[in-house]
């Protein structure tokens, strides 16, 4: 259309100079003749007016086309740019957002964030706005309806899964943020526990529970398809637990009366039957071989009676009275060997 309106305006300026010159020869020619033949007049007037009504029209269109091309040319661009960004925009979206911690999802999100920002905000509206003009103008109306219609469906179809991928990756950093921030706080608890028994037993079983919560979050993500997620979080949990569980001062109960009387009781029976088969094992000659015999079947009734282990035990207590012999333990806790001389001594 615009090479047709071009070559219409090139004839318009060649014809100009021809129509300039036959005006003046008429005008010569009414101004020479006495009088002036009305038939040339009248032809004269009809073609200043067809000159006037005609050639302001063709320069006027082809005005509009020349700024309408250009304006076209920009669309193309537009139309061009609108496209590239909107393909873009769907295989970005096609990617399924993996990502392990928080840093990673607000990475996701800040990339989906600032190439959204690409698009001004009032780029599709002037592209619409010219284009209505242009199909107003009958220059190419089809093309850039079918090209506004074909862009403005992509986004209708892409702009609720813009909004549903920044609604799960806000969602998923929070969450992840707050699972690191409970996996921090057991690891600044672990680096000064309390020393306090009841408040350290309180305390462990707290941030096990929490340790037990992450996990299960660690399964829901492995069950929603976020494996980079799960795996990462279970690992960080894992870890924290076996550290809780060496931290595990769960020990068995301090002795106690009760608990040592019995055993006492039993260390005194075996040693009465060794002071009581002391007679029997008699030496019955001076040779090598039945003394060491002896001493071996000696040492076999005393082992049993566990008497290092037992005289390793705390000495608050007081053996039963013997034989006339004090029943108090030597007063030094830490001399062993007197425990085992006066077991001994009291067992003879």
């Amino acid at each position: 259309m615009k090479c047709r309106f071009q070559a219409l305006k090139d004839r318009c300026d060649q014809t100009t100079e021809l129509f300039r010159e036959a005006n003046e020869q008429g005008n010569d020619m009414l101004l020479s003749t006495t009088p002036p033949p009305p038939q040339l007049a009248r032809r004269l007037t009809q073609l200043n007016a067809g000159w006037t009504r005609v050639t302001p029209l063709v320069y006027e269109r082809y005005k509009i086309l020349a700024e309408a091309w250009l304006e076209s040319g920009e669309l193309r661009s537009w139309l061009t740019r609108e496209a590239a960004w909107l393909q873009g925009l769907g295989r970005l979206l096609a990617r399924p957002p993996r990502a392990a911690d928080a840093e990673e999802y607000t990475t996701l999100l800040t990339d989906l964030e600032s190439y959204l920002a690409r698009r001004s905000s009032g780029q599709w509206e002037r592209i619409e706005d010219v284009a209505r003009q242009l199909i107003a103008a009958q220059i190419m109306p089809a093309a850039l309806q079918a090209d506004t219609r074909r862009l403005r469906a992509a986004w209708a179809q892409l702009q609720p899964q813009v909004t549903e991928r920044l609604t799960l990756l806000e969602a998923a950093a929070a969450e992840a943020h707050a699972a690191e921030s409970k996996l921090d706080e057991v690891r600044r608890w672990l680096q000064a526990p309390p020393t306090d028994e009841a408040v350290l037993a309180s305390e462990l079983a707290a941030h096990r529970q929490t340790l037990t919560e992450l996990e299960a979050l660690a399964t829901a993500h492995r069950a929603a398809g976020r494996t980079e997620a799960a795996e990462h979080l279970a690992t960080q949990a894992h870890s924290l637990t076996r550290a809780l569980s060496a931290l595990d001062t769960s020990s068995p109960a301090p002795l106690t009366p009760a608990c040592i009387g019995p055993r006492l009781q039993a260390a005194w029976d075996s040693l009465a039957r060794v002071q009581t088969a002391l007679p029997q094992l008699a030496l019955t000659g001076a040779r090598p071989d039945p003394v060491r015999d002896t001493l071996r079947d000696c040492l076999g009734g005393v082992r049993p009676v566990s008497l290092r282990a037992w005289a390793a035990q705390p000495p608050a207590w007081r053996l039963p009275p013997r034989g006339g012999e004090s029943s108090r333990l030597p007063q030094a806790e830490d001399d062993t060997r007197a425990r085992y001389l006066f077991l001994f001594r009291t067992s003879l």
